[in-house]
């Protein structure tokens, strides 16, 4: 288990792991969970501790156990309450890049598109995306960890030099020409589970900030989705908005 683990028990941390991981589409609706034996590999802890982890979530409802074929994930609707955010995208860049931060890329694949980036940038059951896991540093410290999904053609042409230097949207302009015009954001409140608490160096169960970025196009085509994993203790999110249509004020 990571070095960074709190007094919660192994299996609960598992559990909760397992859980974003079923809840982000890693193990998909309708697949085969991990076998036992895998998992204890993975995570380094007991046969008893993994069953336990398998456990809680087959009584969540995320598992379903099927004799003769074995634990399937049974991906379970959440009651979310989404707030809007607005403002000035090239405001939100300058704030970032006026700061002293380094970006690193963690990975750069093309991959099979996860049902969720299928659904949310119209694509085919089939279609592969390129995928970018990269992580954001202040002052040496992990700040957040990034996953940007674009088209996959795109990969000859990004380069890890390239995706370290800037923001990824004007990447994604420089590299595709296809201007990005407007964003729809999603955010969550999350915790870190074992694997985002290894790549942000924070103990299992930290708060963080889920912000999930779909960047259009003309026409309001999804052209880049990002998913964001914030710092909850390093990072705050601020956001404007006017509250009438003209310029004038009330008395009040």
């Amino acid at each position: 288990m990571n070095e960074n683990d709190t007094r919660m028990p192994h299996y609960a941390q598992v559990a909760e792991t397992l859980r974003r991981r079923i809840v982000t589409d890693e193990y998909t609706e309708g697949s085969l969970i991990p076998s036992v034996e895998g998992l204890e590999k993975e995570f380094g802890v007991s046969n008893i501790t993994i069953r336990k982890a398998l456990e809680m979530l087959t009584r969540d409802g995320m598992l379903l156990r099927k004799r003769g074929v074995g634990t399937l994930v049974q991906k379970c609707e959440r009651d979310l309450v989404v707030f809007e955010l607005s403002g000035s995208f090239e405001r939100l860049v300058k704030s970032v890049e006026n700061l002293p931060l380094e970006l690193e890329v963690l990975d750069m694949a093309v991959v099979p598109s996860p049902p969720h980036v299928q659904h949310v940038m119209s694509m085919g059951p089939n279609q592969e995306v390129l995928r970018i896991k990269k992580v954001r540093k202040h002052r040496g410290s992990p700040l957040s960890f990034y996953v940007h999904y674009a088209d996959p053609v795109l990969g000859s042409t990004i380069t890890k030099e390239k995706a370290e230097a800037k923001h990824f949207v004007h990447v994604f302009e420089e590299a595709s020409h296809v201007k990005v015009v407007s964003l729809d954001q999603r955010l969550e409140s999350v915790i870190a589970d074992i694997d985002l608490s290894k790549i942000l160096e924070i103990r299992f169960g930290s708060p963080l900030i889920f912000v999930e970025n779909v960047y259009c196009a003309d026409q309001h085509k999804p052209v880049i989705l990002t998913q964001n994993y914030y710092r909850g203790d390093k990072c705050s999110y601020k956001s404007s908005a006017k509250l009438y249509a003209s310029s004038e004020t009330s008395g009040d």
